[in-house]
């Protein structure tokens, strides 16, 4: 499902499956520090260890507004709506694809009606095989089953009015991010396929671009972006730059992506670029872990920061 929660100030859009979310980080990455994530409560060593408690208040079981189900629980105030379940019949005429996954508003096409693209995270070769109707340049790995992508949804006032493939035949789209210029990058958590994959006749493991309109969409892996399992994708409006992170439990790394085409523009991404990682000065392969009672080689307190460079990748494919 999909759910809408609402508050009297604003509305937040959320995946039940997984949230996204574009983030803006300015001009500093120029001289980045890596820092941990600030906490409340504090051990012996002074560290802290504890999330900062929500300014929302606590959490209680509250009914969807569209099923009457206690679906979610919620501080008090706030109220959602569920639309888009899996198997529902969309407006091309195809069942909702299961896995709903990373989400974001691409763009305001009128008077609170917004359009977002949604991930589906299918990474099972049995799933139903869905295609963007009307356009097949828009299917990636069309020869065997690739079942994954992404949906279109047209949301006004809380309430679903149309939805419908963007991109089809990816798999295990996961996060990704949304571009100022009304795209949405959507990242495959997975480097499985090959030339000779028994499976997927593609290979699989990269970024592709998804516009709200399903004509418009090409299927094109943007391949200077790298292959690996991705993450969140942010685009970083001073420099153009694009940063992205990796799904590789305890040895990910941290990426920024520099495109030779700076037309901030549908389908520049994928005109080719330069891939970089960051590295931690003076310190090769760096661990950062600090959980609580946990320390690594490199990292000796929670909150310490490092100074970085940033690697060219020449292989990024």
């Amino acid at each position: 499902m999909n759910a809408i929660l609402q508050t009297s100030r604003r509305t937040l859009f959320k995946g039940a499956a997984g949230t996204t979310a574009a983030l803006s980080f300015g001009g500093f990455f120029t001289n980045l520090m890596l820092t941990q994530q600030a906490l409340a409560s504090t051990n012996a060593n002074g560290e802290q260890t504890a999330p900062v408690a929500s300014p929302y208040g606590p959490i209680a079981p509250v009914k969807d507004l569209a099923t009457g189900l206690p679906l979610l629980q919620l501080p008090k105030g706030f109220s959602y709506r569920t639309f888009g379940w899996y198997n529902d019949m969309m407006s091309d005429g195809q069942p909702t694809p299961r896995q709903h996954d990373g989400m974001g508003v691409v763009s305001v096409a009128g008077r609170n009606t917004h359009l977002l693209v949604r991930n589906h995270e299918v990474r099972n070769a049995a799933d139903v095989k869905n295609t963007v109707v009307g356009n097949p340049l828009a299917d990636f790995d069309s020869a065997r089953a690739g079942n994954g992508g992404c949906t279109v949804l047209r949301v006004q006032n809380g309430r679903l009015l149309d939805h419908r493939m963007g991109i089809a035949s990816t798999i295990v789209n996961c996060a990704g991010g949304v571009m100022p210029w009304g795209t949405w990058i959507t990242s495959e958590e997975t480097v499985a396929g090959s030339d000779n994959n028994p499976i997927y006749a593609e290979r699989h493991g990269y970024n592709f671009e998804v516009s709200p309109d399903p004509m418009v969409n090409r299927a094109v892996p943007i391949s200077d972006m790298g292959r690996f399992a991705h993450e969140a994708v942010a685009f970083d409006p001073v420099t153009g730059y694009v940063y992205q992170t990796e799904d590789a439990r305890n040895i990910a790394l941290f990426y920024r992506y520099k495109p030779n085409n700076t037309a901030r523009a549908y389908g520049a991404l994928a005109a080719g670029g330069v891939l970089e990682a960051a590295k931690v000065v003076g310190v090769d392969k760096a661990n950062l872990l600090a959980l609580a009672g946990v320390r690594s080689s490199t990292v000796t307190r929670v909150g310490e920061s490092f100074a970085i460079e940033w690697v060219r990748i020449d292989t990024p494919d």
